[in-house]
């Protein structure tokens, strides 16, 4: 078993925490049932805890879960258990994952990909989930697989005292930038070692959010690109 993200102080800093939060018991919590609808393949990503198995959509949900279940001590964990009504819309939004925490204090954390983290249907979400949780006296947070945080990305210090800065200040040059530039560029850096994958994958997408881009499709298909919002 892979060793845990961070202890649990860390992990709390990443969280936005609620200036009056709602005391959650664990009888509120436990009537939140599973309401979204399920994916095909949701069975086939599960992880026990405290003598159940949890279910996901991704291995990215399962990664973000398992960390806070062994280094945060919660008191319970849900999946996409938690309803937030769209505005001007029938529709519902469910969060990735909920957490108790010992005391009584209930996180909202959306999970999504680093790539992800450029689409305007999450910056949405991110949005709708920043003043639910204001309003109900909630904590919560956007993070990517590996435990980076919305906040992390948008930080312009953090970028800049980069090594990658001036690389990713002349790909942005270019008058187009899609799937192949993007493949070109972190090939020639990483050559295959994932922890440079990662990195620069990282430095990319917080390069584009800060300075105004939006992924035009997921970035799963192999004609992406990058517009201004």
């Amino acid at each position: 078993m892979a060793k845990p993200l961070e202890p649990k102080a860390k992990l709390l800093a990443r969280l936005h925490q609620p200036q009056s939060p709602r005391i959650w018991t664990v009888e509120a919590f436990s009537a939140l049932r599973l309401q979204r609808k399920t994916q095909g393949h949701r069975k086939t990503i599960s992880y026990d805890w405290k003598d159940k198995t949890y279910t996901f959509d991704s291995l990215a949900e399962k990664r973000i879960f398992r960390w806070f279940a062994t280094s945060f001590s919660p008191q319970a964990m849900a999946v996409q258990s938690y309803k937030i009504q769209r505005e001007k819309s029938h529709q519902v939004y469910f969060p990735d994952l909920q957490i108790l925490d010992s005391t009584g204090t209930l996180y909202l954390v959306e999970v999504k990909s680093t790539l992800d983290l450029l689409l305007p249907e999450v910056h949405y979400k991110y949005a709708l989930l920043q003043t639910h949780s204001n309003q109900e006296g909630l904590g919560y947070a956007l993070m990517d697989q590996r435990g980076y945080t919305m906040d992390y990305f948008l930080d312009q210090g953090k970028l800049h005292k980069q090594p990658l800065y001036p690389t990713m200040k002349t790909l942005f040059e270019h008058d187009v930038i899609n799937r192949p530039l993007f493949d070109k560029h972190r090939h020639n850096y990483a050559q295959k070692d994932r922890k440079k994958v990662s990195l620069f994958t990282r430095i990319f997408v917080a390069y584009a959010l800060q300075h105004g881009y939006v992924l035009n499709q997921s970035y799963r298909t192999s004609d992406w690109q990058l517009i201004r919002s």
